[in-house]
């Protein structure tokens, strides 16, 4: 895509918000994790300080259901 039309292109964040939600569900292949919920995900919420330490962390991180 011609650079002068990128940055024309925008992402609804509403939309980027759901899926991700849904991500956090429907990520799982095991019907039993799936059931009982043992491997949601959601989107982290902080930002890391350093550049090296945002490439190493995943931005998604585990709910613990217990």
């Amino acid at each position: 895509m011609p650079a002068g039309l990128r940055k024309h292109v925008r992402y609804p964040e509403l939309l980027l918000k759901l899926q991700a939600e849904v991500y956090g569900l429907y990520h799982m292949t095991n019907p039993e994790a799936f059931y009982n919920r043992e491997d949601l995900w959601t989107v982290a919420t902080e930002v890391g300080l350093a550049r090296k330490a945002s490439k190493r962390h995943s931005r998604w991180s585990r709910i613990s259901c217990s």
